[in-house]
């Protein structure tokens, strides 16, 4: 799947009613798109996380290259999520 059609399955999936939450954990910014394009592939198409991350990744690169590391990092990094969901302050109710 290139690009162009990642972003017209997440269209097709947002026509359908479905919804994302956009940048989970982080700021939307002006990326939400890539992010909904993330979270369309990864639970709504039956590629592998490791597609739905790197489309995600090389949207970031168009749309934010400052960011994208960074952005990436977040996404792929279990050890994140490990530590920011075991926190007292985290929204159980969110997952």
């Amino acid at each position: 799947m290139d690009l162009k059609q990642a972003i017209k399955f997440k269209d097709k999936k947002k026509k359908e009613g479905l919804k994302s939450d956009g940048c989970t954990f982080s700021p939307d910014f002006w990326i939400r798109e890539c992010c909904e394009v993330h979270d369309f592939l990864l639970h709504f198409d039956k590629c592998s996380r490791f597609r739905a991350d790197w489309v995600y990744f090389l949207l970031m690169l168009k749309k934010a290259f400052p960011l994208a590391p960074v952005y990436y990092a977040g996404v792929t990094s279990r050890t994140f999520y490990v530590i920011l969901t075991s926190s007292p302050w985290f929204d159980k109710s969110r997952q």
